[in-house]
C-alpha cells in the first residue's frame, strides 16, 4: 500500500561517545573519575556532578597532602600499578598531554607496523608511512559532540594540509589526490601491560582520502592487502608490568574489548554508558541510544573466560573473533571473575549503540494515524475503508482496522523496522498468536486465509463469526452465523523462518539473526525462499536472470561464512544424480548474505538446480516447488 506521509523529520545523532545530555538523559551516567559499581551494590551519595578540571585541582591537593607524609614509612608498592592507569582526560590539554610522542598503526590482521603518527602538545601531528618514508604534517582538534566540557571531548578531526603530489598508493581506479584532507572519528583510548592502545572509528557516511588511503594499509603499493575502511588501531610502548582487575566477581559490565589472546583471553577495558531517547528519520522509530566513554581508570585487564562461556548473543563471528575486534559488549562475570557470558550489542549510528526500542506514540483521528509524529492519511490508500476503528502494536508492527462495511473491513500493517506499510488484509476476524502477526488467520465472509493471502479453508455454511486458533499454531477452528462449524489444518512455522528472515534483513543484528537461525537444522549449509510474497521479494534488488521468461525467483541465503552458490541447469538421471549443462556464475556469501535468481521453478522433473559449496559441504539441489499439504515458500538445504 502506498500512502503520502506528512512526516515531522526529527533531529537524530549523527554520531556521538558516551555522554550525558541534559532534559533527554535515561540513565544516570557517572563522571569518569567516578568508580564504577555493579548494580546490584547500594550507590553511594554523590554529591552534585563536578567538572574534571576540579577533580584535577583535587588530585593536586592530595599531591600537597602526599609530600607532608614523605617522612612516614612507605608502604609497599602496588605490584599493578595502580596509580598509572588513572589518566585525566578532562580537557583538551590533558588528552594532548597523553597522546604526546609516537604512535605506530598497526594492521590488525597481521600483527605488524605500517605507518607512524606523532602528536605535539601543541596539537600538532606527523604521518608517515613506514615502509617509504612518505610524510605529512597536520593537526588533531578535538569535540564535545554529545557530553559538556567536564566530561571531556569524544571525537576528533585529524587534518593534513600538505600530502605530497607523488603519493603512493596501489588501486585499479582513479583516486583524486588532494593537498589536504581531513576524516572525524570516534576516539577510545585504554593503558595495558606494556602497552597504551589507541582506536579511531572513522564517523560519517563520506570515506575520506586520509581514512580511506593513508589511515588504511589496504591501497599501499608495497604488496600489503589489509586493513579497514572502518578504523584503526595505534598503541606505544609504556613501562607498565601488570594490570590487575577491580572487584569482578558476579559482574555484568560494559566493556571495551581491545583483544584477544590465545587460549580465549580477552583484553577488556571497563566503560562508563550514557543512554538517551533517540528517533530513526528513516522508519520513525524510537529507541533508546547508547555510547560509552572511558573513565579516569584507562586499565585494559586481561579476563579469563569460562570452559562453557556463552557466545550465543553474537552474530558479527568477523569482528568479535578478530584479534582486535575493537567495539564495545556486556559481559558477565562467575564468582571466580572468569567471563562466563558476551552479549553483542546493537550497533546504530556513527559510535552510537543500541539498548532497546521504545514505546511507540500511536494515535489516530478521523482517517489519519500519528506514529511517533509520522502522520499518514489512510484515506489516500490504495485499499481505504472510511472509518479507523482501532490501532494496535503486534511485535515489531501495528495494526490499523479501517471499516468497509458490515462483512469485511480493511486491516493496514505497518512495519516499524521498515517504515513503511507492509500489507492490507481485506476481511474479519483477525486472530494471531503471541505477539506475530505473521501467524495470523482471518475470514471473508466463509472463506479463510492466512497472512500471505491464501486461502486455507471454507465452510459451506453462512458468513463466518469466529476464529479459534490452536495454541500452536497448527490448526483452526471456525464457525458460521448459523452454526456451520468446521477445523482446518495450518502449516504451523514452516514459513516462519521465511518471516524471521525478513525481519533480520530488515534490521540486521544479533537478535533478528538468532531468531531466524534458530529453526535451521544443525546440518543445514543454505536457506532457499522461493516466490515469496510481494512486499518480502520487494526486499531482494540483487538479481541474476537465468531465465528471462520467467517470472519465479528464487533467493539463496547463506547461513554460514564462505558460502558459494550457483543456479545451474540440466538434467537428473535415473539414478537420481545431476547432470551439469550449463553452470550459472559463482557467488561468494557471508552469514546472512542472500542472492536472487530469476529462474524457472519446475513443477515437474527439475531442469535447473542449486549448487551450494561450504567449507564443509557441496551438494546439489534441485530447484522445483516444495511439494506438501501446504503452500510453503521456503525450505533448508542440507
Amino acid at each position: 500500500m502506498k500512502l503520502k506521509s506528512l512526516r515531522i523529520v526529527m533531529s537524530v545523532f549523527t554520531f556521538a561517545m558516551a555522554v550525558s545530555l541534559s532534559g533527554c538523559v535515561l540513565t544516570e551516567v557517572a563522571d569518569r573519575g567516578d568508580k564504577v559499581e555493579d548494580t546490584e551494590e547500594e550507590p553511594e551519595e554523590k554529591p552534585e556532578k563536578e567538572s574534571k578540571k576540579e577533580k584535577k585541582k583535587d588530585k593536586d591537593k592530595d599531591k600537597e597532602k602526599d609530600t607532608d607524609k614523605e617522612k612516614e614509612p612507605k608502604e609497599e608498592k602496588n605490584d599493578d600499578e595502580s596509580e598509572k592507569l588513572r589518566v585525566y582526560l578532562g580537557t583538551k590539554n590533558d588528552i594532548l598531554e597523553f597522546l604526546n610522542g609516537d604512535w605506530y598503526l598497526m594492521d590488525t590482521e597481521t600483527g605488524e607496523d605500517y605507518a607512524k603518527l606523532s602528536f605535539g602538545t601543541d596539537g600538532s601531528c606527523s604521518f608517515e608511512r613506514l615502509y617509504d618514508k612518505q610524510s605529512c604534517n597536520g593537526n588533531i582538534t578535538f569535540s564535545s559532540t554529545y557530553t559538556d566540557e567536564a566530561y571531556g571531548a569524544d571525537t576528533c578531526t585529524v587534518t593534513f594540509k600538505d600530502i605530497p603530489s607523488d603519493y603512493k598508493i596501489k588501486a585499479d581506479f582513479d583516486v583524486y589526490l588532494p593537498t589536504e584532507d581531513s576524516f572525524d572519528a570516534l576516539f577510545t583510548v585504554g593503558r595495558a601491560a606494556g602497552e597504551d592502545c589507541m582506536s579511531l572509528e572513522f564517523l560519517g557516511n563520506d570515506i575520506t582520502f586520509v581514512s580511506q588511503f593513508m589511515f588504511s594499509n589496504y591501497f599501499y603499493d608495497d604488496g600489503v592487502e589489509h586493513g579497514s575502511d572502518t578504523g584503526c588501531f595505534l598503541h606505544r610502548e609504556n613501562d607498565i608490568k601488570s594490570v590487575k582487575g577491580r572487584d569482578d566477581s558476579d559482574k555484568t559490565f560494559y566493556g571495551f574489548l581491545w583483544d584477544r589472546s590465545e587460549g580465549d583471553r580477552l583484553g577488556i577495558q571497563k566503560m562508563i554508558v550514557s543512554s538517551q531517547e533517540d528517533y530513526d528519520e528513516y522508519t520513525n522509530r524510537k529507541f533508546e541510544s547508547a555510547s560509552f566513554v572511558e573513565d579516569d581508570n584507562i586499565g585494559i585487564v586481561e579476563y579469563e573466560c569460562t570452559a562453557s562461556v556463552n557466545t550465543d548473543s553474537i552474530f558479527a563471528n568477523d569482528v568479535f573473533e578478530a584479534k582486535k575486534p575493537l567495539r564495545v559488549y556486556e559481559f558477565a562475570t562467575d564468582s571466580d571473575g572468569k567471563i562466563k557470558e558476551i552479549k553483542e550489542l546493537e550497533r546504530s549510528y556513527y559510535g552510537l549503540y543500541e539498548l532497546r526500542d521504545l514505546e511507540p506514540e500511536l494515535s489516530f483521528n478521523g482517517m489519519t494515524v500519528n506514529y511517533n509524529g509520522a502522520v499518514y492519511d489512510l484515506s489516500e490508500a490504495e485499499v481505504a475503508g472510511n472509518a479507523i476503528m482501532s490501532c494496535e502494536v503486534v511485535g515489531n508492527r501495528f495494526v490499523v482496522e479501517d471499516h468497509v462495511n458490515p462483512h469485511v473491513g480493511v486491516y493496514h500493517v505497518y512495519n516499524m523496522d521498515v517504515g513503511d506499510w507492509e500489507t492490507d488484509l481485506v476481511g474479519a476476524g483477525l486472530t494471531w498468536l503471541n505477539d506475530d502477526i505473521t501467524t495470523v488467520v482471518y475470514s471473508a465472509y466463509n472463506e479463510i486465509y492466512n497472512y500471505k493471502g491464501d486461502v486455507i479453508g471454507y465452510l459451506d455454511g453462512d458468513e463466518i463469526c469466529e476464529l479459534k486458533l490452536s495454541a500452536d499454531g497448527t490448526s483452526v477452528q471456525a464457525e458460521c452465523f448459523d452454526g456451520t462449524k468446521g477445523e482446518f489444518e495450518l502449516p504451523g512455522d514452516m514459513d516462519t523462518p521465511m518471516y524471521r528472515y525478513y525481519d533480520y534483513i530488515n534490521r540486521p543484528n544479533a537478535s533478528t539473526w538468532n531468531e531466524f537461525i534458530k529453526y535451521a537444522p544443525d546440518n543445514a549449509c543454505l536457506f532457499m525462499i522461493m516466490n515469496p510474497p510481494e512486499f518480502i521479494l520487494d526486499c531482494f534488488l540483487d538479481k541474476e536472470v537465468i531465465d528471462k521468461s520467467s517470472s519465479d525467483n528464487v533467493i539463496a541465503v547463506g547461513i554460514k561464512d564462505n558460502t558459494t552458490v550457483r543456479a545451474e541447469t540440466g538434467t537428473y538421471s535415473s539414478d537420481n544424480k545431476w547432470k551439469t549443462k550449463k553452470k550459472g556464475t559463482d557467488f561468494k556469501l557471508r552469514k546472512g548474505q542472500n542472492k536472487t535468481f530469476t529462474v524457472k521453478i519446475s513443477e515437474g522433473i527439475p531442469d535447473r538446480c542449486m549448487y551450494v559449496k561450504t567449507d564443509t559441504d557441496e551438494m546439489y539441489y534441485p530447484i522445483r516447488l516444495i511439494t506438501g499439504q501446504f503452500d510453503v515458500n521456503c525450505v533448508f538445504v542440507y
